[in-house]
């Protein structure tokens, strides 16, 4: 961006900035006020009474590795009929994500195992209407924060004290 510039390179305070022209080049930079007069600059400059350093940390992500993992299957029928008796809605927070989301939340449902599948012992029998029941991604990933998993009774009484 260009602005008209006296012989001393400053803008002039008694008539309005124009821009001459616009050159499309982007930039990251910070804006930064010194005294009366804001800069644009490289690198963030902290205040004088600052007292904390300013660190910008990135990361480095997306690294690839092979990994090899047991996948414990689940029932895609049985996961249908518990959603056909118990519904759409979460059983913890009995809110739908369609209720939150609209249309596009209308199949976002995970079902819960009461009985966890990581203390059977390889294939079992599965009542849906008995062993499962739909939660929301949210209260399901709450209810396994711990190990054992927790009851869906014990994570309602923590959304009911905090709300």
């Amino acid at each position: 961006m260009f602005a008209k510039v006296d012989e001393h390179g400053k803008i002039p305070e008694d008539e309005p900035v124009k821009i001459d022209r616009f050159e499309p080049i982007l930039q990251r930079k910070f804006l930064v006020e010194l005294g009366k007069e804001w800069y644009s600059v490289e690198t963030p400059i902290p205040p004088a009474n600052s007292y904390e350093p300013l660190i910008v940390q990135t990361f480095e992500e997306g690294e690839q590795s092979m990994l090899l993992s047991k996948r414990v299957e689940r029932s895609a029928a049985a996961r249908k009929r518990c959603l056909d008796i118990h519904g759409h809605q979460c059983l913890v927070c009995n809110k739908s994500m369609s209720d939150r989301y609209g249309e596009m939340g209308e199949d976002v449902i995970d079902v819960h195992h009461l009985n966890e599948l990581s203390q059977t012992n390889g294939k079992y029998l599965v009542d849906p209407e008995t062993d499962l029941v739909p939660v929301c991604p949210n209260c399901h990933r709450m209810i396994h924060t711990q190990q054992p998993a927790l009851s869906l009774e014990a994570v309602r009484k923590i959304l009911t004290k905090l709300c």
